[in-house]
C-alpha cells in the first residue's frame, strides 16, 4: 500500500512540474488590420534625435533604416514575425523573425517591469507593413506603438566605361606579313618670287651676269682712254 502511495505521489510531482514548465495562456497573435500596409512616415514618429519624446533605443537603427516599436499588452514575447513589401511592388517582400530567447536575433526585445513586452524591428527604409505574428505567453494583444522614419538610400549612378576606338592595323600581305604603308608624296612649294611655281634656275642667270659685267667694264676702260687723250690733247694746245 505504501508503495502505492509514493508512486501515485512521484506521479502527481512530474504532471504539476510539466504543468508549470508549461507557458500560461501561449498563444499566437495578430497586428490589427487598422495597423497594416502603412510607412514608417505614416506612423507617429519617435526617433532618438529630433523628436518628442524621443526612444534612445531607436539609435541602434542604421543610417537608411526606418525604426518600428511593437508591444504586447501584460504580455511576454516568445517570437515575432513581421512581413513587408516594397512601397511600389507589394510582391517583392522582406519577413524578418526574431525569437526572445536567441541572443542573435534581428529583432530586438526589451523588458518592461516583469514582461519581455517591447520588441524594435529595423529594416530599410521605405518599406511598407503588410503584417505582423507574435507568439506570446499571458498576452493576448499585439499593437505596433510608434516609429521612426528615415530618407531611402539613395541609388547608385552607373559610372560610365569611356569606349576605345580600335586602331586599323595594316591588312596582311601575300605572305600573311603587314603590307608596309607608302610614304606620303612630297610636292615642292611654289617659289615666292617667281610666277611658274617652279624650282628657280640659278645657272642662266650667272651667265648673263658674267656678260653684262664684262661689257659694262670694256666701256668703262673706253671711257677711261677717251677722256685721257682729251686731257693731253688739251695740254699740247
Amino acid at each position: 500500500m505504501r508503495t502505492v502511495r509514493l508512486a501515485a505521489t512521484a506521479a502527481i510531482a512530474v504532471v504539476l512540474s510539466l504543468v508549470l514548465a508549461t507557458p500560461a495562456h501561449a498563444a499566437q497573435v495578430e497586428l490589427s488590420g487598422t495597423q497594416r500596409n502603412l510607412l514608417a512616415s505614416e506612423l507617429s514618429q519617435r526617433c532618438a534625435e529630433g523628436t518628442d519624446p524621443l526612444d534612445a533605443r531607436m539609435a541602434d537603427r542604421g543610417p537608411h533604416q526606418d525604426g518600428w516599436y511593437f508591444q504586447i499588452g501584460a504580455g511576454t514575447f516568445v517570437s515575432l514575425t513581421v512581413t513587408f513589401a516594397d512601397a511600389d511592388d507589394p510582391t517583392d517582400q522582406l519577413t524578418v523573425t526574431g525569437s526572445a530567447a536567441d541572443p542573435d536575433s534581428p529583432i530586438k526585445f526589451y523588458a518592461a517591469g516583469s514582461f519581455l513586452s517591447d520588441a524594435y524591428v529595423f529594416t530599410p527604409a521605405g518599406l511598407r507593413l503588410v503584417t505582423a505574428t507574435a507568439e506570446v505567453e499571458r498576452g493576448s494583444r499585439l499593437v505596433l506603438r510608434y516609429a521612426c522614419a528615415s530618407e531611402p538610400e539613395p541609388p547608385e549612378t552607373p559610372t560610365e566605361t569611356p569606349t576605345e576606338t580600335p586602331t586599323e592595323s595594316p591588312s596582311p600581305g601575300p605572305t600573311g606579313e603587314p603590307t608596309p604603308t607608302p610614304a606620303p608624296t612630297v610636292v615642292p612649294s611654289p617659289d615666292p618670287g617667281g610666277s611658274g611655281g617652279g624650282l628657280p634656275v640659278t645657272g642662266a642667270q650667272l651667265g648673263g651676269l658674267a656678260v653684262l659685267g664684262a661689257g659694262l667694264l670694256a666701256a668703262g676702260l673706253t671711257l677711261l682712254a677717251v677722256r685721257r687723250r682729251r686731257i693731253i690733247w688739251q695740254a699740247d694746245d
